[in-house]
């Protein structure tokens, strides 16, 4: 009677579900900043500079799904206690997330590249609909996804530039496209003309083997960041 006693509890305990993570609070980590809130709502920012988007997340015992404009992405996790180790998905590499006031005093210790300001670390070739992703979060205008793409396109950037592009943060993504406008808006008024050459050659210098316009500047904790660097007509260095 023991024996049976003891199949039967094993088997009540075997077909019990298994117990739900405890993933709700507000997590931060490779400059994200993630809130999970109990009732499976939350949001995200991928840099202190982008706007917070809404989500939906689920969790099962090693996967979360957080979907975020109706579309779904799964993810691979490891939790301990308030920290939470993701892979998979859309990342290019595992993140490591702190949940509430231990986040604190753990950003403290993170590198001055994946603090919060850096972009989603994002390594190798890009593309047109994640640097368009990407610039329009930084912007707070992403619903304009579909004309950037259309532009981007239209302009026949290289999958090299996008990826580099995508690993900027967000201050140097929008002086980018600044600087890639007003180039274009030199360039479209022709004729060579004195007012037009000068707006385009506006920041550019001569680094010793190229005409080159330079995004230089501290982005916090007072490390030295260079950022964007823009070709220029050699022209505008007088070459």
């Amino acid at each position: 009677m023991a024996v049976l006693t003891a199949s039967f509890f094993a088997l009540l305990l075997a077909a019990a579900p298994a117990k739900a993570p405890n993933l709700a609070g507000t997590w931060r980590g490779g400059g994200f900043e993630i809130v999970l809130k109990a009732d499976g709502s939350g949001t995200i920012k991928d840099s202190e500079y982008s706007p917070a988007e809404p989500l939906k997340w689920k969790a099962s015992a090693n996967a979360l799904t957080i979907t975020e404009e109706d579309e779904p992405v799964a993810y691979s996790f490891k939790q301990d206690g308030d920290r939470l180790h993701l892979s998979g998905g859309d990342l290019d590499e595992p993140v490591d997330l702190v949940r509430g006031a231990a986040s604190a005093k753990a950003s403290s210790k993170v590198d001055p590249q994946a603090a919060p300001g850096s972009a989603a670390k994002h390594v190798g070739p890009g593309s047109c609909d994640g640097a368009c992703r990407h610039y329009l979060k930084c912007a707070g205008q992403p619903a304009l996804q579909a004309q950037c793409v259309l532009a981007c396109y239209s302009e026949g950037y290289g999958a090299d530039f996008m990826g580099w592009f995508q690993s900027l943060d967000c201050v140097a993504a929008i002086t980018v496209i600044a600087m890639l406008e007003a180039q274009s808006r030199g360039l479209q008024g022709g004729g060579g003309g004195g007012a037009s050459q000068s707006k385009e050659c506006e920041g550019c210098r001569w680094d010793g083997s190229s005409c080159a316009w330079y995004s230089q500047g501290n982005w916090g904790s007072n490390v030295a960041y260079s950022g964007a660097v823009i070709t220029c007509n050699s022209s505008c260095c007088g070459r």
